[in-house]
């Protein structure tokens, strides 16, 4: 497969184009809550390459920062050169993606929602669109 992420380390973009592929695995087998598990997972490892973009130095491998939410926000901090989207328009959309990890019964117990389709459809497109703007 040729590279489509060039700048960004083999083994980040690997990770990235794997999530995406279990999203969309999980999602045609109609299995809600491991789509939307790993929709989390992808925001992680987007972030990273949000962060290595900005910062000038990509990690080989992603991790959660510790304060997912604040990371995402501190983003809009970088140099307008960025362009928005790096800016502000993927880290909402992160913060997005992982809040349906995180506060819909996902991730954690005692959310208010179950998985369901609906949930998932959102996620398969968010993931799909963050993505597409990566690449772009």
């Amino acid at each position: 497969m040729s590279r489509l992420l060039t700048a960004v380390p083999v083994s980040l973009e690997d990770e990235l184009f794997n999530k995406l592929r279990e999203i969309e695995r999980n999602f045609r087998e109609r299995r809600w809550e491991p789509a939307e598990l790993n929709g989390g997972k992808l925001s992680e490892v987007a972030y990273c390459i949000l962060r290595g973009h900005v910062d000038g130095s990509f990690p080989l491998n992603s991790s959660k920062p510790a304060n997912f939410y604040d990371a995402c926000v501190n983003l809009a901090n970088a140099p307008p050169t960025f362009g928005r989207s790096v800016r502000i328009q993927l880290p909402r959309m992160l913060i997005a993606l992982y809040e349906i990890r995180n506060n819909r019964n996902v991730g954690h117990v005692g959310g208010d929602v179950d998985p369901n389709h609906m949930d998932a459809v959102c996620v398969l497109h968010m993931a799909k669109w963050v993505v597409s703007e990566l690449v772009r």
